[in-house]
């Protein structure tokens, strides 16, 4: 979305990958979502306006900020949240002091592997398709091929 210059600012949640990684060293490696998110803000001083200004879904959109942190530094392996409503620092976390730079060049590089992946998958769909419509056409029957459209097959002349 453009800024009031005119010029695109990217996600802006990637600024606070540090202050999470700050946030749950200071709180021993480990916090719940709301114990991260209000150790951020104090760290930060945010406003509480600005804390409790809500998303189109009614969520706070800090919080969800905060959240979304959470997801990329958790796919970087900083974090580990496999426990239900608890965030851990992994060993990798305890180390990584990331910069403002080091921030947005682990979100492109999370960006650029989504991206790929999404590409790869919408070919491989293609691919499928065109099996599908080759199969049809009288090309030779594939384990894709559904029984659903064997019977209708089998149904057209």
């Amino acid at each position: 979305m453009p800024n009031k210059n005119g010029e695109r600012e990217g996600a802006k949640f990637v600024r606070y990958f540090g202050p999470v990684l700050d946030a749950l060293r200071q709180l021993d490696g480990s916090g719940t979502p709301s114990e991260v998110t209000n150790k951020v803000a104090e760290n930060l001083n945010i406003p509480e306006t600005q804390q409790t200004e809500l998303l189109k879904s009614g969520s706070p959109r800090f919080a969800n900020q905060v959240a979304w942190a959470r997801n990329y530094l958790k796919l970087e392996g900083y974090i580990d949240s496999s426990k239900k409503g608890v965030w851990v620092l992994t060993e990798a976390g305890y180390k990584a002091h990331l910069s403002a730079e080091d921030a947005r060049k682990l979100f492109s590089k999370w960006v650029a592997i989504h991206q790929g992946q999404r590409q790869e998958k919408g070919r491989k769909q293609e691919r499928g398709k065109s099996a599908c419509v080759a199969l049809r056409r009288g090309g030779k029957k594939s384990e894709r091929y559904s029984s659903a459209e064997r019977s209708l097959d089998a149904r057209t002349p």
